[in-house]
């Protein structure tokens, strides 16, 4: 399988999501890949507007240079909808992933991670879960 060329990562600030963003930048730093995070504007979230659309938050800035990955490859993208369509539209131009990395949730302080792949000429994907 060629390396990933572009990575797609759900954020919605929470912790388990910070983390999710950190394993994508240590795996897209090692094909380097580039990375869109994406943010997504549920029903209620039209209300509070937590994210800028225009900024990539500064705790993501942060968290890239901590993880060494190159800001130039770091996209931002907020967009309307629920977090799984969101994400599963990452998959379709002008953002073209081929990689979608998903936060399962915690059991006992431990985070399963799961990532989607896509090939580009076949609409199959494989899925693998990391710890």
């Amino acid at each position: 399988m060629k390396p990933f060329q572009h990575v797609a990562v759900g954020y919605d600030g929470s912790p388990d999501a910070t983390n999710a963003v950190r394993w994508t930048f240590d795996a897209a730093r090692e094909v380097h890949s580039s990375v869109t995070i994406v943010h997504a504007i549920g029903l209620i979230e039209h209300q509070r507007k937590h994210f800028s659309t225009d900024r990539v938050p500064p705790a993501l800035l942060a968290l890239a240079k901590e993880c060494a990955f190159e800001e130039s490859e770091l996209h931002w993208l907020v967009e309307d909808g629920d977090a799984c369509s969101v994400l599963l539209r990452m998959t379709s131009p002008p953002i073209n992933a081929d990689m979608l990395v998903v936060v399962h949730g915690a059991k006992e302080n431990v985070k399963d991670f799961f990532w989607v792949a896509r090939a580009s000429n076949s609409p199959s994907t494989q899925v693998c879960r990391s710890l």
